[in-house]
């Protein structure tokens, strides 16, 4: 029903039934007594439907949902970092066994520092060094 196109008395009508409703608890729809209960029965014939239910927003709290939404992408981010790393060495085993390769040669030079024997670590330490960048000036 919209109010602007009814004439006056038919507004005061409607308002005074509403008012007699409210004053007296007794409103004409079920959802006014057990909201949870109707929103519950929605959801289940939405679902049925095949309708995705949304819940009615009460709490406004703008600034805490963009931080739950910007950490929310941050671990999205994350996890597709972390995903596309594993796939990288997953499909190319150079990559892990040069890793491991390096991880073994630390090895060997903590080794050699320990024993004194300098020359041995000096040599792997070079070894573990990055190569020179050819494009650097």
């Amino acid at each position: 029903v919209e109010i602007e196109v009814l004439p006056k008395w038919e507004e005061r009508e409607l308002f005074k039934t509403y008012m007699e409703d409210y004053n007296t608890g007794t409103l004409p729809h079920k959802k006014y007594y057990d909201n949870d209960g109707y929103e519950r029965a929605k959801a289940l014939k939405e679902a049925k439907s095949g309708k995705k239910h949304t819940e009615e927003r009460t709490a406004f709290n703008d600034e805490e949902e963009r931080r739950r939404e910007a950490a929310l992408r941050r671990a999205e981010e994350a996890e597709d970092r972390r995903k596309q790393a594993y796939n990288e060495l997953r499909y190319t085993t150079n990559k892990a066994q040069e890793m491991r390769d390096q991880e073994m040669l630390r090895q060997q030079m903590k080794i050699a520092y320990q024993t004194g024997n300098m020359d041995a670590a000096r040599r792997i330490q070079e070894r573990l060094n990055p190569d020179e960048d050819p494009n650097k000036p």
